[in-house]
């Protein structure tokens, strides 16, 4: 499998499901479920712009990596 051959440590990938340039065919949502390491998130919303956060200076993905990498 793709992710398990690739991917040593644990990795998450983040794409919002209303990016304008990437359609849902493109996810690798199989190897995510089959795969102990590879982490796949869809939010509903965040588009291609890093997901902004109104009133902050951070994005909301900045800070779902951080919490990923066990620092929040």
């Amino acid at each position: 499998m793709l992710a398990e051959r690739g991917i040593r440590i644990p990795a998450l990938m983040v794409n919002a499901k209303n990016d304008p340039f990437l359609g849902s065919d493109c996810y690798p949502a199989t190897e995510a479920e089959n795969s102990e390491r590879f982490h796949l998130e869809i939010p509903m919303a965040g588009g291609h712009v890093g997901f902004p956060t109104a009133m902050r200076r951070e994005s909301w993905v900045s800070r779902r990596a951080i919490g990923f990498l066990g620092g929040g």
